[in-house]
């Protein structure tokens, strides 16, 4: 048997991360229930994808996409959907939870780094919430251009390298590592909650500059022609800081970012487009 690389032995880990992970992820986009942090974060960044998905679209590549957040809608718009997801019980319960014709949304598992499409095959490609996990983003980019048909548009999400409120995150849960360490050897502290990927040093979890995001994709001939900085709030929150994080997050909710700030949003979404 050939030895498993530590790219697959990542991807391992975030498959089983996520195949954890449903209920958690419908319970944060159930309609109605406004005021906590991750709910509105992620109804946020749907609508934002949404909005940046051309009308137009009709063939559309949902990869990453959990348990089928943005099918339904993309359906409604006349669209076909390929909803592609590493995780086996993302797959399977975003295929219960679509209504209807069935012929117009395909659902498989599949990897970023072999999808098995031809080269332009979609209007559109999402890539929501996977940067971050993977190997090389370089690779994936040049994924995502290959199989856009010429004249379409690759819409991606990252957490922004470049928010001051996310340098401020990284020293804090620099801060709640050290901490629990300590109490952990004092026999203090109880196991970290799996789910918490805070605390997940074996799952990789990068953050990205647009700049960087931008070489790659212009590298596999693709350009910006809109850029979305979102996300004031915290939507996880961070050890010894809950009250402070709290009252941050009352602070910001419904605010929008605007000039000099509008970098500080802690996730970014840009629409790529692929040359005619």
């Amino acid at each position: 048997m050939a030895p498993v690389s530590e790219s697959d032995a990542a991807k391992g880990r975030v498959r089983r991360y996520f195949d954890r992970e449903v209920d958690g992820y419908l319970d944060a986009y159930q309609p109605g229930r406004s005021g906590d942090a991750r709910r509105d974060t992620f109804r946020e960044r749907r609508d934002l994808v949404l909005g940046m998905t051309p009308a137009s679209a009709r063939r559309v590549l949902d990869i990453g996409a959990g348990p089928g957040v943005f099918t339904r809608q993309l359906l409604d718009r006349g669209a076909d959907c390929w909803v592609v997801d590493l995780s086996h019980e993302m797959v399977a319960t975003a295929s219960r939870h679509v209504p209807g014709d069935l012929r117009r949304a395909c659902f498989m598992v599949g990897d970023l780094d072999r999808l098995p499409f031809a080269d332009g095959s979609f209007d559109a490609a999402l890539c929501v919430g996977v940067l971050q996990y993977l190997p090389s983003l370089e690779f994936a980019l040049a994924e995502l251009a290959r199989v856009t048909a010429r004249g379409g548009h690759v819409i991606v999400t990252f957490p922004n390298a470049q928010s001051p409120l996310n340098r401020l995150h990284r020293v804090a849960i620099t801060v709640a590592r050290a901490a629990r360490a300590v109490a952990a050897r004092l026999g203090l502290a109880a196991t970290p909650d799996p789910s918490r990927l805070t605390f997940r040093r074996d799952i990789p979890n990068r953050g990205f500059s647009t700049d960087e995001i931008e070489r790659f994709a212009s590298a596999a001939g693709l350009t910006t022609d809109k850029a979305v900085y979102h996300v004031l709030q915290f939507p996880f929150s961070v050890p010894g800081f809950g009250a402070l994080v709290g009252a941050w997050n009352r602070f910001v909710r419904g605010r929008s970012l605007r000039g000099p700030f509008v970098r500080w949003g802690r996730e970014g979404i840009l629409r790529l487009a692929r040359a005619g």
